[in-house]
């Protein structure tokens, strides 16, 4: 038996890298969206019987965890373009690395929108009539993609999702780094999750912390095929542009904050990246 399990693991390990990267990074994107919408569409569907505003932030931080928890020995669980993108330009990840990731985290974040809807399908139809509203009393989009407050302009909107990421990366690398004071290597995913819990927690008043372009986009674009149309993208004069672009900055400048202030410092001269464990080191 112990054979059989041995033979059968070999034929179905994957020994092409990227492939593997790109399923681990599906299946911890899936998980992502899957628990964080589903969160999400509890508390709106259930008309806050279910949870609120703390259980959906702690929702989207243990999804995180648990989404990390599932890829990160073989994609280091970047689950967001915008992390990928900030490596790459560090040089951590090369450019095939960089399409690849993206593509995964893309793709099944729409994928994962459409299993929250197929789920919360019949509560849907209960809560809005089969009539899909974007905003409002009845809105349900929100479920889905993060959408501003009325009196949040363009800018601040630019800012606010530039300043969350950028948090998001100062704190993600303070517990990745091996050479910092990080936690036991199995606690990385847990301490992940409670910076986006934090974050969600501080900051998603004004535009709701989406962070992550894949996390908004996707889901966003499901909604518009799915029935609430094209105005998910031209509302509040075309806000989807700013969660899809603004991260990568914010990405960037928690990078760059990151190793300017600690990262270089803490590092010793002479180290090299650990062979086990690539992702826990810039």
């Amino acid at each position: 038996m112990a054979t059989l399990g041995k033979k059968t693991r070999n034929f179905l390990r994957v020994e092409n890298l990227y492939v593997r990267e790109f399923m681990a990074e599906f299946l911890a994107v899936f998980v992502l969206i899957s628990l964080g919408c589903g969160s999400n569409a509890q508390v709106v569907l259930g008309r806050h019987k279910y949870g609120g505003y703390l259980s959906t932030n702690l929702g989207w931080g243990l999804a995180c965890a648990m989404a990390t928890w599932v890829s990160f020995r073989v994609s280091g669980a970047h689950l967001n373009p915008a992390v990928t993108f900030a490596m790459w330009v560090v040089r951590k990840k090369s450019l095939k690395q960089l399409i690849i990731y993206s593509l995964a985290q893309y793709i099944s974040a729409f994928i994962a929108s459409a299993a929250v809807y197929g789920i919360y399908y019949d509560a849907l139809n209960n809560f809005d009539g089969g009539t899909r509203v974007l905003l409002g009393e009845n809105g349900t989009a929100g479920i889905w993609a993060t959408y501003p407050q009325p009196y949040l302009g363009t800018l601040a909107s630019f800012g606010d999702q530039v300043f969350t990421t950028t948090l998001l990366l100062l704190c993600a690398l303070g517990v990745t780094d091996m050479y910092n004071m990080w936690p036991e290597f199995g606690m990385i995913p847990f301490c992940v999750g409670a910076v986006v819990a934090l974050i969600g927690m501080t900051y998603s008043m004004n535009s709701g912390a989406g962070m992550n372009p894949a996390r908004d986009f996707s889901p966003r674009l499901f909604t518009a095929v799915a029935g609430w149309g094209t105005e998910v993208f031209t509302v509040y004069d075309y806000f989807f542009w700013i969660p899809l672009v603004a991260p990568h900055i914010g990405a960037l400048c928690g990078m760059f904050m990151y190793l300017a202030f600690v990262g270089i410092h803490v590092r010793p001269k002479d180290a090299s990246d650990p062979e086990n464990h690539p992702e826990t080191s810039i």
